[in-house]
């Protein structure tokens, strides 16, 4: 029976309003995900600092990425708020990351 007609329609299971959010924000973590790759190119965006002989320089590392490095952390904040948006999101190597 469906219930949305009714004067006092029955709301809907909390179980599933969290699992569509979730659905929702992966799906666009993923949508942002790929536009970090785009940018990138498939290499490593770490800018390197260089201090030999007292030259101050910086250049990408530029290996292979594969992560996606959330800049903006911490306990339960990956992949929400503004961590979520590609400017904030990094392509690094295994050895970077």
């Amino acid at each position: 029976m469906d219930t949305s007609k009714l004067a006092h329609p029955k709301p809907r299971p909390a179980a599933l309003e969290r699992k569509a959010k979730r659905t929702a924000r992966q799906a666009q973590d993923e949508k942002e995900n790929q536009k970090v790759r785009a940018r990138s190119g498939g290499r490593c965006e770490l800018l390197e600092f260089h201090y030999p002989g007292g030259i101050c320089g910086t250049t990408r590392c530029g290996k292979r990425a594969v992560h996606i490095h959330h800049r903006i952390g911490g306990w339960g904040m990956r992949a929400r708020g503004p961590s979520i948006l590609a400017e904030n999101k990094l392509h690094l190597c295994v050895a970077c990351h």
